[in-house]
């Protein structure tokens, strides 16, 4: 992969909580873009390109994302960025083996923000911080 790498123990992590989440049952993924996915802030609008941002893919994540997609678990991206299409970008250049199309990104575009003023439904937000292994597979990003 351009710009990730990760180890064979981080690669042994993220098939270890892949098992786990498949054990309780967890189907998804939802990863926010800035400082987790990738190691910078992009301020929403990152001019230097998709290929300068790959080389910020945290390794952890280099190896968790392909192994979910292979496991058939969704994957998806919630952030506040106003550039779906840079992050896609970015994730088509990461993981070029993998159906990174599968991944559905949450952008604050336009029409988002403008669907959000029209419903009034919450929403249910996991955090996977407190399972060991999630813990362990961050610890080396």
């Amino acid at each position: 992969m351009p710009g990730v790498t990760s180890t064979a123990s981080e690669a042994q992590k993220a098939e270890h909580v892949v098992t786990m989440l498949l054990e309780k049952n967890i189907k998804m993924l939802a990863l926010d873009f800035d400082q987790t996915l990738i190691s910078v802030h992009t301020g929403g609008s990152w001019r230097q390109g998709a290929k300068s941002l790959v080389q910020h893919v945290r390794p952890c994540f280099a190896v968790l994302i392909p192994a979910m997609l292979r496991h058939n678990l969704f994957v998806t991206i919630a952030t506040y960025s106003k550039q779906p299409e840079l992050i896609q970008e970015v994730l088509q250049q990461a993981f070029p083996d993998s159906p990174t199309e599968k991944i559905v990104i949450q952008a604050s575009t336009r029409e988002w923000m403008e669907q959000q003023q029209r419903d009034s439904g919450g929403e249910i937000l996991l955090s996977l911080k407190g399972t060991r292994s999630l813990s362990d597979l961050h610890a080396s990003c």
